[in-house]
């Protein structure tokens, strides 16, 4: 980070990160005490698929009998609803933040890590909406879904170990395409969707 970015980073964290707290107290009845465990690094087998991740957050939610956990995940900027479709007949990967909280649903299941199942995630925004509201976006996930985003790595780990990639998107303006294309460098390989997966 330059000196002006961590500067401008730091502004904006002081002046959103109290009331992004105050709404987190009040969402949680007054009450933060919560079993979590975050920045959990976790490594997997998948049907033979080495996974590997690491999760802002696991919560442990429910009686000791009932246990099951529930994942959150820390982005800034805005609300985008088609992030979070499912996989369908009309959407066959589904939405990227849909996908990246199933992958951390099977990570965990197939991790040594809990006996317990994944039931639900969340994406929790640490940037206001218009109205100044840190808005939470909450999934309940099955077992369907975890097949659903399953397909998708094992299809995906084939192809990958068959040297099979993808000839691109085949946009005139894409970065990635026109490098393969012409192995001229632009100025910047910036992916605003990848790069908000990583918040």
């Amino acid at each position: 980070m330059s000196p002006k970015a961590y500067a401008d980073a730091l502004k904006l964290g002081t002046e959103q990160l109290p009331e992004y707290y105050r709404q987190r107290y009040i969402r949680f009845g007054g009450q933060l005490k919560v079993q979590v465990k975050t920045e959990k690094s976790l490594k997997a087998y998948y049907k033979g698929i080495p996974l590997k991740g690491v999760i802002d957050k696991i919560c442990f939610n429910g009686s000791d009998e009932q246990k099951s956990l529930h994942v959150a995940d820390y982005k800034t900027g805005k609300v985008d609803d088609r992030r979070f479709v499912s996989i369908n007949k009309r959407n066959e990967l589904g939405g990227s933040y849909y996908r990246q909280l199933v992958f951390y649903k099977i990570l965990i299941e197939h991790a040594d890590f809990s006996p317990f199942k994944v039931k639900s995630a969340e994406i929790d925004y640490l940037s206001p909406d218009d109205s100044d509201n840190f808005q939470v976006k909450t999934l309940d996930l099955g077992d369907e879904d975890a097949e659903a985003v399953g397909k998708l790595i094992s299809s995906s780990y084939e192809r990958i170990m068959a040297q099979e990639f993808s000839e691109g998107c085949e946009k005139i303006y894409c970065k990635w395409c026109n490098f393969v294309k012409t192995q001229r460098s632009p100025d910047s390989f910036r992916d605003e969707e990848e790069e908000l997966l990583d918040d």
